[in-house]
């Protein structure tokens, strides 16, 4: 019988390839594990980073970045993004879940709604993007456009997340901007494909005058605890 593994944590700031590489151990881990296992990270980033897709060319950047700024590849899909004063978070899990059910798009409404739940407890009226945006949005940053099932305030894009999933497991992680340093990307950019995609999403310091960034991480960790204790109770 495989071992059940269960864990949520907060880590501190970590650089961006140790932040990948927990995220994939994490997913190796859970693959083995038992059907109920889970694994949950909430972490930073110990300098500003830009992440691309794993599919995503690397060459628009190339001599346009500057040097105080590292670059990571994440194993999940989807856009750039400029990890610089946010925070992110992690779960990875079997497939199927009694916790997070047995489909992508299943997956991604469940986060969705905890991570709404954690929004409206700061009193925040978020939402889920309940449509895929329309063809022709061809920005290669991820802030530029709001995918199905993610996070939306205002109309405008709070959080943006990706999945990797396999046979027996995903890995899905998002990232919420506390202050708004995405347009950054367009400077690493041509501009005529970047867009002016500060128009198109939101950073927490739009929303709430006043945070702490360590209390915001608990906050996190316990809307994702109190949704599994809920589960729980409602399975026993």
């Amino acid at each position: 019988m495989s071992a059940i593994i269960k864990k949520i944590t907060i880590d501190p700031p970590l650089d961006g390839k140790e932040n990948m590489r927990r995220d994939k151990k994490n997913l190796r881990l859970i693959k083995t594990a038992g059907s109920s296992s889970y694994l949950i990270r909430i972490y930073e980033w110990s300098r500003p980073t830009i992440s691309l897709g794993w599919a995503q060319s690397i060459k628009p950047f190339l001599n346009k970045v500057n040097p105080g700024i590292a670059m990571v590849k994440r194993i999940t899909g989807g856009r750039a993004v400029l990890h610089e004063r946010e925070i992110t978070y992690s779960v990875t899990a079997p497939v199927p879940s009694p916790y997070f059910g047995h489909t992508l798009y299943g997956s991604y409404k469940i986060i969705a709604r905890i991570l709404v739940s954690f929004l409206q407890n700061l009193g925040i009226k978020a939402s889920l993007k309940r449509q895929k945006t329309a063809a022709g949005n061809k920005s290669p940053v991820c802030f530029a456009t709001t995918s199905v099932y993610e996070i939306e305030v205002r109309g405008k894009k709070l959080i943006g997340s990706a999945q990797k999933r396999e046979k027996k497991g995903f890995l899905q992680h998002g990232s919420l901007p506390l202050f708004c340093s995405q347009q950054k990307l367009a400077q690493y950019l041509d501009l005529s494909a970047a867009g002016t995609h500060h128009n198109h999403y939101l950073c927490l310091k739009d929303l709430v005058n006043d945070f702490s960034v360590n209390e915001l991480k608990k906050n996190l960790a316990n809307a994702f605890e109190k949704y599994i204790n809920e589960k729980n109770k409602n399975q026993a």
